[in-house]
């Protein structure tokens, strides 16, 4: 008889538990600590996990589906001016206050500094462009497929990748962090006009 599939609860549990391992020991976690961690044989975890960058996936997973939902949850206040960067930053700041980053930079440091990693966490920043097109077409009043919506999803993406390795850099708060990047945005540095 063939066992059930893990839930996506409990898959996180385990992608948390190894998270754990990658805070402590950065970027030199062995194959060996994650499966410890994971509590399962090596031949069920990569059963579930076919490389080992993927053992951290749900957890990621779950701060890109908590940004999305949180962006799908804006409802502008009626009589209030904020803008559209402000409340995607403020929806950034509540999704990553979770499990995440309760391990510190160092987990996030790992995401930057190991190939495998980066590629993963690229791969899902990726994805969460693709996600977050339709909850921003929805507060522009635009066409999802629209270019508007389109460079919206990739610059609160981009806002999301600046304030981690901003994070990582520093040591700044998520809230700080976020803050800072979001004013720069706000002034975009490419609008600048530069001596040729």
């Amino acid at each position: 008889m063939a066992r059930p599939a893990l839930s996506q609860t409990k898959l996180l549990e385990i992608a948390l538990r190894c998270a754990e391992v990658l805070a402590q020991t950065g970027t030199g976690a062995t194959t060996a600590q994650l499966v410890a961690a994971s509590g399962m044989s090596e031949r069920t975890f990569f059963r579930y996990f076919p490389t080992k960058a993927e053992c951290v996936r749900p957890v990621l997973e779950h701060g890109l589906n908590e940004f999305v939902a949180n962006v799908a949850g804006i409802v502008p206040t009626p009589g209030t001016h904020q803008s559209l960067r402000a409340l995607i930053q403020s929806a950034f700041v509540r999704a990553y206050q979770t499990e995440a980053l309760a391990h510190g930079t160092q987990f996030l440091a790992t995401l930057l500094d190991a190939s495998a990693y980066r590629r993963l966490w690229l791969e899902i920043n990726d994805n969460t462009i693709t996600k977050l097109e339709a909850p921003l077409a929805k507060l522009l009043g635009e066409a999802p497929n629209s270019l508007t919506v389109t460079v919206a999803a990739q610059e609160a993406t981009m806002l999301a990748v600046a304030t981690i390795t901003h994070m990582v850099r520093t040591g700044e708060t998520i809230e700080r962090a976020a803050a800072q990047v979001g004013e720069i945005l706000s002034n975009s540095p490419l609008n600048r006009i530069v001596a040729v």
